[in-house]
């Protein structure tokens, strides 16, 4: 399961809660990650934001902070010099920070996102891909109150693919 989002989303920002709960629940066997969707060029700054992050081992730290300056304090973190004086303030040293996100790593991450968001066709943020094959979105399935039983079903779906059984 591939969760395609957007730290400057506020769908994607009002979806996190839900989605940590159903991450306490999902069946075990279920692999998650997130992948930040790229659309536009200036979607770049704060998803290079989150890869800076994972390279340096913050995101379960710093992520939701990200989301919360973004949403809660109106912060435009998509400047690097905003980020930087942000992470500072979060104990991080601004110039590893810096250099993780100028990193080569980082920006091909970047490239990686840009393609991965094309290859799977997504249409905006908040979407789920499940087993590669199926991707829905909150805005699928009318909103956020199906959203993750329309998730359990296309996971039941492609079980029952992957063991060659189709009722």
């Amino acid at each position: 399961v591939v969760e395609f989002f957007y730290y400057g989303c506020p769908h994607c920002y009002d979806l996190e809660p839900l989605l940590k709960n159903w991450l306490k629940s999902k069946p075990a066997d279920v692999e998650f990650r997130q992948q930040p969707a790229v659309f536009r060029e200036n979607w770049i700054p704060l998803t290079k934001t989150y890869f800076a992050l994972d390279a340096l081992g913050l995101l379960p730290k710093l992520s939701d902070k990200v989301y919360s300056a973004v949403h809660d304090e109106g912060l435009g973190l998509a400047d690097e010099a905003m980020m930087n004086k942000w992470i500072g303030q979060q104990g991080v040293d601004p110039v590893k920070f810096s250099e993780a996100y100028r990193s080569f790593a980082v920006q091909n991450n970047v490239q990686r996102a840009i393609q991965i968001t094309r290859d799977y066709k997504v249409k905006g943020t908040p979407s789920i891909a499940v087993a590669g094959r199926y991707i829905t979105s909150p805005s699928m399935t009318g909103g956020f109150d199906r959203f993750f039983q329309v998730v359990d079903q296309l996971i039941e779906m492609a079980r029952k693919e992957a063991s060659g059984n189709k009722s």
